[in-house]
């Protein structure tokens, strides 16, 4: 018969006669003695290739007969740390403390003992503090502390705003200064907050900034420039050396200020506001038209946050008309234009005060185009009312609550696709009558009206195929232009056209917009029964999708569209916009 026996203590006494070895205390039984900073240490190669990687590769190189080894891989590390590392492998114990954390990790990491490198995080995470997080970050990335890493990103993103973590950023490698702008999540009041670091982070960093132009430029991008300050930034971007000598930057720079100018967005410009700053680029939706009614409910969506839920807004206080038409001014305030029983009523919205008439439109119309120009004056060009399709040309004035006529279009249009570029409003396409009869044809025509003469031409190049219900955006000097079947990117400078009809909405009566580098489809009517125009049945989408801008300009083969979130109906979309709103109003 035969029985196994295991001793409880046996393995706290092979760590006390481990202990009675320490180099420090005996040479009994040392089989190899390690040279650092001009001190002996007698050890034991077993203990020691036991504990480390390091000195298991390290004695596999010498000979058997070496009994004293001479590292230059040592020479960094000092008697008192490699003597408290040796007391580790010896007697598991370590001391750590405020004072020599920051010297064993690293040393730790180069004797391969994950364990003490372990330790060394878990004290560091129980420590962190404004002094500590930014050299204890930099730690956790040289060394690979994963965990430690996390709770000092976390800590720097939540006390951002604290003078003394500030104070520590301009000592963080450019890695680490990246990640931090790039997260939506850091705890700041002002954006400018952001850009100061930064260029604090410059001036202590010069000589990398030369060595590696890119990381510049790639800096820029990290900021939130919707929310800073256009005199901001020729303050202080315009008048840095760093950003004016480098022709990407200075590039970028000139685009910010457009940006400001025009609202015209680019290729890496941010544009959605860090949540701390109290506000998001929400969308704005009045209307859900299911076909046989058309409600007056106002919806908000947070463009920022997917799969967040619509959010109600007070509703319109008169009746909404289908394809009444919606335009933002100085992203707070939604005009609504088209609405009421007579379909000449104004109504402007903000979160201050709510809803507010305004002076009726001179001329009824629906299926109309409208945009502000940059002298703060609503333009509504075209439409149809009456079974009549429009050609003359409104402006309202924001300052006087008048409406006064400025001119035609060339033809009668209604829903045409609409941008403004500088002083000329493009329509693109649309609905026209024949010249002979009242008959209603889709037109191909491209119609330019300008703000400030008040005339309107129509330019030699034409659509690729007549086109209605077209939706348009604005994307550097191009304009982007989608349909249920069509997605063309018009060059306004060479006034020609690429096609992308992989980005086609394969809805009509869609919303669109463009937002952070990405393009929102949302809503739309899709016809499934009937004979040519004259459909009995349609299908709604509640779907709202996103794409990459750069997808589009850059033709990927095939469209990708990402599910942003739910409509609370399946509906058309007719009037909409993007707004400023508190985050308190968009929060669920």
């Amino acid at each position: 018969m035969s029985q196994t026996f295991k001793s409880a203590t046996h393995g706290d006494q092979l760590v006390k006669l481990m202990s009675d070895l320490l180099p420090t205390g005996t040479t009994k039984y040392s089989d190899v003695k390690i040279s650092v900073g001009g001190e002996i240490f007698h050890c034991h190669k077993l203990i020691l290739i036991l504990q480390s990687a390091f000195f298991e590769e390290k004695f596999s190189n010498v000979s058997n007969t070496d009994t004293l080894i001479e590292c230059a891989d040592l020479s960094s590390i000092s008697v008192e740390d490699f003597a408290g590392i040796l007391r580790f492998m010896y007697t598991c114990e370590i001391e750590l403390s405020g004072t020599n954390v920051l010297r064993i990790l690293p040393t730790a990491f180069h004797l391969k003992i994950p364990k003490i490198v372990e330790f060394c995080s878990s004290y560091m995470q129980k420590t962190v503090n404004a002094i500590k997080c930014c050299p204890f970050w930099k730690a956790a990335d040289l060394y690979g502390a994963t965990e430690l890493a996390t709770v000092c990103k976390q800590f720097i993103l939540k006390e951002f705003p604290k003078a003394l973590v500030k104070l520590f950023l301009i000592d963080l490698p450019v890695k680490l200064l990246k990640e931090l702008m790039a997260a939506d999540d850091l705890t700041t009041s002002s954006e400018v907050d952001v850009c100061e670091v930064l260029l604090k982070w410059m001036e202590g960093n010069c000589e990398l900034l030369c060595n590696c132009p890119h990381e510049l430029y790639s800096l820029l991008t990290l900021i939130r420039w919707s929310v800073i300050p256009l005199e901001y930034v020729k303050l202080k971007f315009l008048r840095n050396k760093a950003f004016m000598e480098d022709g990407k930057c200075f590039k970028f720079l000139v685009h910010v200020i457009s940006y400001h100018l025009t609202g015209v967005q680019f290729e890496d410009l941010r544009t959605f506001p860090r949540p701390s700053i109290g506000y998001e680029h929400s969308l704005v939706i009045v209307g859900m038209d299911v076909g046989e009614s058309i409600s007056s409910d106002v919806y908000c969506l947070n463009m920022r946050c997917e799969e967040c839920p619509a959010k109600r807004l007070p509703s319109l206080p008169t009746s909404m008309q289908f394809e009444a038409a919606a335009c933002v001014y100085h992203g707070t305030s939604l005009y609504l234009t088209g609405v009421g029983s007579s379909s000449k009523e104004v109504w402007k919205w903000d979160i201050v005060f709510g809803w507010g008439r305004c002076a009726n439109m001179n001329r009824a119309r629906r299926r109309h185009c409208t945009t502000f120009d940059s002298e703060n004056s609503l333009f509504v060009l075209g439409g149809f009312h009456s079974g009549q399709v429009i050609g003359d040309v409104e402006v309202y004035s924001v300052v006087s609550n008048s409406w006064t006529q400025v001119g035609n279009l060339a033809r009668p249009v209604e829903s045409a696709g609409c941008i403004l570029n500088r002083t000329s409003i493009y329509l693109f396409g649309g609905v026209g009558s024949k010249a002979s009869s009242d008959e209603c044809i889709d037109l191909d025509c491209i119609q330019v009206f300008d703000t400030a003469t008040k005339q309107c031409v129509v330019l030699e190049q034409r659509l690729p195929r007549p086109e209605r219900l077209l939706r348009a955006v604005m994307w550097e000097q191009s304009v982007i232009i989608i349909s249920y079947r069509t997605c063309l990117i018009f060059d306004i400078e060479q006034k020609t056209f690429r096609d992308r009809k992989q980005f086609s909405a394969a809805y009509d009566h869609f919303g669109l917009v463009l937002e952070n580098q990405k393009i929102f489809i949302f809503g739309g009517e899709l016809p499934v029964a009937g004979n040519g125009r004259c459909f009995k049945q349609y299908m709604y989408s509640d779907t709202v999708k996103s794409t990459s801008v750069m997808d589009i300009i850059n033709n990927r083969s095939v469209a990708q569209w990402d599910l942003h979130t739910k409509l609370p109906d399946a509906c058309c979309v007719h009037a909409f916009g993007i707004v400023k709103l508190p985050v308190s109003v968009t929060k669920h």
